[in-house]
């Protein structure tokens, strides 16, 4: 038996697409009604057309018929109506969304914080049917930042209490221990006799590895602080380089090393630029130089690196070792604060890690820059270009 199956009218057709919809209304309806933040919609006139479950419950009414043809000045207090008035105006003026924190008061009379989102209802031919909104509770959150931020100026006050301790005795703690190794390696040079030699020998590597610590921890407060203001006057950069040489001296000649400056006989004499930021430098590139170095050499070599104009220049610094070498899959961490190629529980080589921290970020703070070409084993090179001007003539 053929069965034959009947295609739908028109007239069922259309009853099924009105089904259909009213279906779609009430399901998306219901959605809105229960979603958690307040949705509503007013007309030009700032008159509710609409609300979801959460908007009307929020300011204490029993239903949604209770918030349906009034306005902001009927529900709420006039210096909060007003703000609403004026924010909803701006809305459908720009006709572009806008998101605002709004202060309301709570049925329960509680202060509440909340993020609105307003976007204008616009019909097809560009003209303004009102205003929708989407206004969510984030008062625990702008609680939650005020607690965040009165901690954090309560850590940022500490670390400026300890930064302005650090400051008032820096002098202080370095001038004592300079003083003690100075005076200890003076007394080493005199010496005759060998047991007091050998003892005057352990205090002054003592002091200078107390003085070393000393220093990398006030220059690593210094950087992080931004303590030190960048300082700008003519020195003379071969006295300097011989001061940094004689400083090290003692730290080579213990390890048999040599230690050697080559100065271009091209360079200027007379520089403008840092010199106690240069001579932290290098004196930290030497002092790791001869800390990783058991035979052979430490060499300082100064070059013009190239002039910018008649007044400006770059001089590089180029320090070579024949030390233990760096390896490449280390070479990018070298720089980080505290990082050591030789963990400290080893006790070969001694140190805080934080020597070409402090070079690299001083060096950034004068506009210098910094390079390494070093293998494990086959000793390091580091290269350092540094920008000066030249006195006027």
């Amino acid at each position: 038996m053929t069965i034959f199956k009947r295609n739908p009218t028109k007239s069922e057709q259309s009853q099924h697409l009105i089904f259909e919809n009213k279906k779609l209304k009430s399901q998306l309806s219901a959605i809105i009604k229960g979603l958690p933040g307040s949705i509503y919609y007013k007309d030009p006139q700032g008159v509710y057309l609409g609300a979801n479950d959460h908007a009307w419950q929020m300011i204490g009414l029993s239903s949604e018929d209770e918030i349906i043809g009034k306005t902001d000045f009927d529900l709420f207090s006039v210096a909060e109506a007003k703000q609403f008035r004026i924010n909803d105006l701006e809305v459908m003026h720009t006709k572009q969304e806008v998101v605002r924190e709004e202060v309301v008061l709570s049925s329960e009379g509680k202060t509440l914080v909340q993020l609105s989102t307003k976007k204008a209802l616009i019909a097809k031919d560009g003209s303004v049917l009102g205003i929708l909104s989407n206004t969510i509770d984030i008062t625990l959150f702008k609680k939650l930042e005020i607690e965040l931020l009165e901690a954090k100026e309560k850590a940022e006050l500490e670390n400026q209490t300890k930064t302005n301790f650090i400051r008032n005795i820096e002098h202080d703690i370095r001038t004592p221990f300079s003083g003690i190794y100075g005076l200890t390696e003076y007394l080493y040079s005199k010496e005759t006799d060998p047991n007091k030699k050998e003892m005057l020998e352990e205090i002054k590597n003592s002091a200078k590895e107390l003085l070393d610590y000393c220093n990398g921890i006030l220059d690593l407060s210094n950087i992080d602080s931004n303590m030190h203001a960048i300082i700008e006057k003519p020195f003379n950069l071969r006295d300097l380089i011989n001061g940094v040489i004689k400083i090290e001296t003692p730290a080579a000649h213990l390890k048999m090393l040599v230690i050697t400056s080559q100065i271009d006989d091209e360079l200027p004499v007379i520089l403008i630029g840092d010199p106690q930021r240069l001579q932290r430098i290098l004196i930290n590139l030497l002092s790791n130089a001869i800390k990783f170095t058991n035979t052979g050499h430490v060499k300082l070599m100064v070059v013009v690196g190239k002039w910018i104009d008649n007044r400006h220049t770059i001089i590089r610094f180029i320090l070579e070792d024949t030390g233990i070498g760096i390896p490449l899959d280390q070479q990018d961490r070298i720089y980080e604060k505290f990082y050591r190629l030789d963990p400290t529980n080893r006790g070969i080589y001694k140190g805080s890690g934080l020597g070409l921290y402090v070079v690299k970020q001083s060096l950034a703070e004068i506009g210098g820059d910094i390079q390494l070409k070093s293998m494990g084993g086959v000793g390091s090179t580091f290269i350092c270009d540094v920008p000066f001007k030249l006195p006027l003539l």
